[in-house]
């Protein structure tokens, strides 16, 4: 369901609700904005603050609390909680590999194995915003884990279902580009392709990455979740 409330003297802010209760929300989250960032810098988690603080009558802000990150040019299912105490449970179960998350993407190149899983050692290039494949030992490495189904092919690009089995910067990002296959307008990790509407901005482009379906257990009841985020129009 999608929200579209005004506030401010901005214009309208379009926050897509996909689900929600009085503990949590599954939000569908745009590509080209930040999940969270400083103070007077547009993010999604300022956005839902705001949607958020116009619908309840209580005084004071209402709690917004993101569990887990999207890269900016990445779209789809994000958890978001509104207790301190959904928060550590979904925090908890992140954790413990609890939470199940698939992501349609869309690679150059032609993938042959029909799946297959994929384990490197990642770490944050120090200083940038990048991660890099390392070798064992090196110092910050972390083990990098997923698997990936192919969903369709065509002659110069295909389209992969990836499960994470770990959570690491840029990971999916990052070990689809050290095997010849870049997300399609990932250029900061070597994508030749145009990808996504056009903007001025180059911080706001989207790639070809899009979280599409995430399953968890609920904060209170324990009751098993899943919820789908549909691909933007544009893909």
């Amino acid at each position: 369901m999608s929200r579209r409330k005004p506030w401010g003297d901005a214009e309208n802010v379009a926050v897509d609700v996909l689900w929600e209760d009085a503990t949590m929300l599954v939000v569908n989250k745009p590509s080209g904005v930040l999940s969270t960032g400083p103070a007077n810098v547009p993010s999604l988690e300022a956005d839902l603050q705001a949607w958020l603080q116009q619908r309840q009558s209580a005084a004071g802000k209402p709690v917004v609390r993101l569990v887990h990150r999207l890269d900016r040019p990445v779209s789809g299912a994000l958890l978001v909680a509104r207790t301190a105490r959904a928060a550590r449970v979904l925090s908890e179960q992140f954790q413990a590999r609890m939470v199940d998350k698939r992501y349609l993407v869309m690679v150059e190149g032609r993938v042959d194995d029909p799946q297959g899983r994929w384990l490197d050692i990642i770490r944050k290039v120090p200083d940038q915003p990048r991660a890099e494949l390392v070798g064992e030992n090196v110092a910050g490495g972390k083990p990098a884990v997923l698997k990936f189904t192919v969903q369709r092919r065509w002659d110069d690009r295909t389209l992969l279902e990836i499960q994470l089995e770990t959570g690491r910067m840029h990971q999916i990002r990052v070990q689809a580009a050290s095997r010849g296959h870049a997300v399609l307008g990932d250029v900061a990790y070597g994508s030749q392709r145009v990808f996504g509407p056009q903007v001025t901005d180059p911080r706001q482009a989207a790639i070809a990455l899009h979280s599409h379906r995430v399953a968890f257990r609920h904060p209170k009841t324990a009751r098993p979740i899943t919820v789908d985020a549909p691909l933007p129009t544009y893909w």
